[in-house]
């Protein structure tokens, strides 16, 4: 099983996806199944910390620090893979801190900002 991330409409979901023949109509040889991604928000009482869900780069932050937002306002856009993901609250609150730069290279789990 391979299990990826994808964005219909704004609203982020994870599949689950079996490969179950090659091209030459072979099945492919069982392989271990792949770490869990990490979570794109870890949440503690009143502060959630957006972290990375996947190795990237930070292409643009749109949000600053005191900044209000709601649950689903973009916060920062990350390349990863050639294709931009937009990283979104999942909560209403207040930047606390931005803690990455435009530009820069993220691995998966990465703290991104803290959202209070």
């Amino acid at each position: 099983m391979r299990r990826f991330r994808i964005r219909v409409d704004g609203q982020m979901f994870e599949v689950e996806a079996e490969e179950i023949f090659d091209e030459a109509g072979a099945r492919p040889p069982a392989e271990d199944p792949p770490p869990a991604p990490t979570p794109a928000v870890e949440a503690r009482d009143d502060v959630m910390t957006v972290v990375a869900p996947l190795p990237g780069t930070v292409l643009d932050i749109r949000v600053s620090e005191g900044q209000p937002v709601v649950a689903g306002q973009l916060l920062l856009i990350l390349e990863a893979m050639k294709m931009e993901n937009e990283i979104t609250s999942q909560r209403t609150g207040r930047i606390i801190q931005v803690i990455v730069d435009q530009g820069q290279a993220v691995a998966s789990g990465d703290p991104l900002l803290i959202v209070g």
